[in-house]
């Protein structure tokens, strides 16, 4: 069985909107180097995240695509379905990976190649897993009280299984230590450019994919109108709205709305706007705005997991905030 080759940091979105969910050409923004592989659509979104396996490539007056068949959508666990323009495509690393790479030194065992039942060049092969810690993992006066790998309780850490394999869940484990932002005035990120959006139902009128960790972060935003019809704007993040942050007027009036859920690398943070049931006026929307200081004194996450308190570090973080206007 063949292994598939994985290219580090490939980062594109979908060009053309994918309305199939079965054998479809999938257009990406630049082509992955290898021939074949495995891809993710939308890793951070538990709504949308999809695991395919590509089986060629190629260019058209469309642009570049990848070859998907029927069986090979909805590959990990996830759902075979329809995907937007702009959603991220990552070639992360998968449990199908880690399959493969199982599957291929039990073929070479089979052949008859050396399986390590006794120690070869200091390897051995164990026929029980190895006893490791499973007590909570305790940073100073600290525990990790966010973190549940597979079926391992919280905050522990996780077993191997009876065949001595890192369970699967481990696979997408990032090592990254994060410091946080916290909220004020400090401008971080703009996306002032005007956009234009009618209806009385919530349509989006702007968006921006957070390319850093993110403890917590202020929103503003400005609505303008010529008429006195009722408008309304509220924040979404990854397409689910944040009721909280509604805030509605006539003519002009403005949003300040301090964000305090952690974000990751490809989360959308989006303003959606409407006026009132029987009015579709037009709105302009403009002056988009991310606020942020970076407390690089603190520790707020460990591989993207919140910590149960923040750590003291002796050496400040020079993290930089960065994001991507997308609409």
């Amino acid at each position: 069985m063949s292994i598939s080759t994985i290219q580090n940091f490939y980062k594109e979105t979908i060009t053309r909107a994918v309305t199939l969910t079965g054998a479809t050409n999938i257009y990406v923004s630049a082509l992955p180097t290898p021939d074949e592989g495995y891809v993710v659509i939308s890793p951070s979104s538990s709504s949308l995240r999809e695991i395919v396996y590509y089986t060629a490539k190629g260019t058209d007056s469309n642009g570049t695509y990848l070859t998907v068949t029927l069986a090979n959508r909805g590959l990990g666990g996830t759902t075979a379905q329809t995907h937007a323009i702009g959603e991220p495509v990552r070639m992360n690393v998968t449990a199908e990976h880690i399959k493969e790479i199982s599957d291929a030194l039990d073929q070479i065992v089979a052949a008859g190649a050396q399986d390590a039942s006794t120690i070869t060049k200091g390897i051995v092969k164990l026929n029980v897993a190895p006893a490791i810690a499973t007590e909570p993992i305790a940073v100073g006066a600290n525990v990790l009280t966010n973190i549940s790998y597979g079926t391992s309780s919280v905050g522990k850490v996780p077993q191997l299984d009876s065949n001595g394999k890192i369970d699967d869940s481990m696979v997408n484990l990032q090592i990254d230590i994060d410091s946080g932002y916290i909220v004020s005035d400090n401008l971080l990120h703009s996306n002032d450019v005007t956009v234009v959006a009618a209806g009385t139902s919530y349509t989006k009128a702007k968006e921006t994919r957070i390319d850093s960790f993110v403890n917590t972060i202020r929103i503003k935003c400005d609505l303008s109108s010529s008429n006195t019809h009722t408008k309304y704007l509220k924040v979404y993040v990854n397409g689910v709205a944040l009721n909280d942050s509604e805030v509605s007027g006539s003519l002009s009036f403005s949003l300040s709305y301090d964000l305090t859920t952690p974000l990751k690398p490809d989360d959308l943070i989006q303003i959606y706007v409407r006026t009132q049931t029987g009015t579709a006026a037009d709105v302009d929307v403009s002056n988009f705005r991310l606020y942020g200081t970076l407390d690089n004194k603190r520790i707020y996450q460990i591989g993207g997991y919140q910590l149960a308190s923040p750590l003291e570090v002796k050496v400040p973080s020079t993290v930089v905030f960065t994001a991507t206007n997308i609409l």
